[in-house]
């Protein structure tokens, strides 16, 4: 498959050339429509799994507390992105309870897990629940929104596939950010 073209997600990218190659305005409304709602939905899940963990973690809650009166003032998703345990939080809340578990895909030519050899084309599904619990993170049962400053996590969650990762990665991931942190 063809790169898409400079400026053009992959998602939009394949959206053309499903349709011809053009969008119409109708089109993009109603695929506009549908990620808000999905964005929602997941978004406002995370947001009650990250309050349950913070309510069970009162050290912890009065220090994303602290942070969050400073996070009022933020105006940006920059600026809402720099307040490192509101956003830890968001995340812990992910790798403790995905709101998407699995995330299936293909593999392609060349695909080897854990030693065993892949054909190009089998379905796989990785667990996110078991993945945010394994023995990739120290203490991987304790809710610990520091995790995030450390890096242990990755950029946007990458070690836990939160919002999955290149081309077609979730789309929505800043503003997902931005509505659990704010």
């Amino acid at each position: 498959a063809a790169a898409p073209p400079k400026g053009r997600s992959c998602f939009a990218a394949r959206l053309a050339a499903a349709e011809g190659g053009t969008l119409s305005r109708e089109r993009v409304l109603q695929e506009a429509v549908g990620i808000l709602l999905a964005g929602h939905e997941t978004s406002s899940n995370t947001a009650t799994w990250a309050l349950y963990l913070l309510a069970c973690n009162p050290a912890e809650q009065a220090a994303c507390r602290a942070e969050a009166d400073t996070a009022v003032a933020a105006s940006t998703i920059d600026e809402l992105s720099s307040h490192t345990l509101l956003v830890g939080s968001m995340y812990e809340a992910l790798r403790l309870y995905p709101v998407v578990p699995f995330s299936p895909k293909l593999c392609p030519a060349g695909t080897c897990v854990d030693g065993a050899r892949l054909p190009a084309g089998t379905r796989v599904s990785p667990n996110k629940a078991l993945l945010g619990r394994s023995a990739l993170f120290a203490e991987a049962g304790r809710f610990d929104p520091t995790r995030y400053a450390r890096g242990e996590l990755g950029p946007h969650g990458a070690r836990i596939a939160a919002f999955g990762a290149g081309p077609r990665a979730c789309i929505g991931t800043r503003l997902a950010e931005a509505e659990v942190v704010s």
